[in-house]
């Protein structure tokens, strides 16, 4: 048995869509990957499993804990993003920083991976139809 086969890929890249915004592209993995899982499970503890737990945490440090996962395992690569008109080059940090720093634009990711995922459903569902 090709456990990758059966259960998924560990890897999101094979997941991944290039998406365009503006005049950059981003490449963006699907949200609920066993990638997302598997990192939630190395980022949150056991006690933030309850809302309860969350709720006492900084809204600046849950905005770090998801920006962190989705730099590893949602947006993955771009092309023709710049600063001061200086292309930047793609890394795991600086997808982090935009993530963090630009409210919208991680909105923007969540939409485009939430609707990855969606796709990926309905797809995955109409082959158990066959």
């Amino acid at each position: 048995m090709e456990f990758e086969k059966k259960y998924g890929s560990i890897d999101p890249k094979p997941l991944a869509k290039w998406i365009t915004l503006d005049d950059a592209e981003f490449l963006i993995a699907p949200s609920q990957t066993i990638a997302f899982r598997n990192e939630a499970l190395k980022l949150f503890n056991v006690g933030d499993i309850d809302s309860e737990s969350l709720g006492k945490r900084k809204a600046s440090d849950l905005v770090g804990l998801e920006s962190e996962i989705k730099s590893r395992t949602v947006l993955l690569d771009w092309k023709n993003v710049k600063e001061e008109d200086k292309e930047i080059p793609y890394s795991q940090e600086k997808a982090y920083e935009l993530l963090t720093t630009f409210d919208e634009f991680r909105t923007w990711v969540d939409e485009q991976s939430d609707l990855l995922a969606e796709q990926r459903e309905k797809a995955t569902k109409q082959i158990k139809k066959k």
